[in-house]
Parts: C-alpha cells; sequence; structure tokens
C-alpha cells in the first residue's frame, strides 16, 4: 500500500539519489574500461559527485540546494548519449579484450 505525504515522498527522493550516487561507479569503470572515451566516464564520475552533493545540501542546508549542482548530470548524459549514437562502442577493442579473458 502507498504512503502518501512526507514520509513515503522522502523515502523516494533518498533512494533514487543514493541510485544517482552511482554515476560515481560508473563513471570509473567507463573511464576504465578503454570501451568509451575517458571523458565520458570523467562526466559520469562528476555528475555522481554533484548528484551526492545536491543530496546533502538539500537534508543539512536546503537554502543552498540549487538545481545547478544536476547540471553535470544532464551534460553527461547528452555527451555519453550523442557519442553511443555516432560512434558506438569499439567493437575491435572489445573483441580483443574478450580473447584475452577467455585464454586466462
Amino acid at each position: 500500500m502507498a504512503q502518501e505525504g512526507g514520509q513515503g515522498a522522502n523515502r523516494h527522493y533518498r533512494r533514487h539519489d543514493s541510485e544517482r550516487g552511482g554515476s560515481v561507479l560508473l563513471g570509473y569503470l567507463i573511464y576504465r574500461s578503454g570501451f568509451l572515451p575517458k571523458v565520458s566516464g570523467l562526466l559520469l564520475a562528476l555528475s555522481g559527485v554533484g548528484f551526492v552533493a545536491k543530496t546533502f545540501t538539500w537534508a543539512l542546508a536546503p537554502s543552498y540546494s540549487s538545481p545547478l549542482l544536476l547540471m553535470p548530470a544532464g551534460v553527461a548524459a547528452l555527451a555519453l548519449t550523442g557519442w553511443l549514437l555516432v560512434k558506438g562502442v569499439d567493437a575491435a577493442k572489445w573483441e580483443e579484450k574478450a580473447a584475452l579473458a577467455e585464454a586466462r
């Protein structure tokens, strides 16, 4: 049964932002993978830091919580989407690393 009011809405907000903080990990993995540009990984990691900063400022000092903290997320999403649509993943590098992993 869904809760209406403050408690249910706050729980959803916290869950949503904790998932977005995972962008730091995803950015790190993209940075290290070599299949996508390192800049995309850095932008995603920066967007994760922005989400965490937004959450902390929202909880500790709401008057300083600004939507500008989320701007890196939009830039990262557009950059990664554009890259995947235009260039895609480096398939040759993918095959090479897959062959090395199978040889182990």
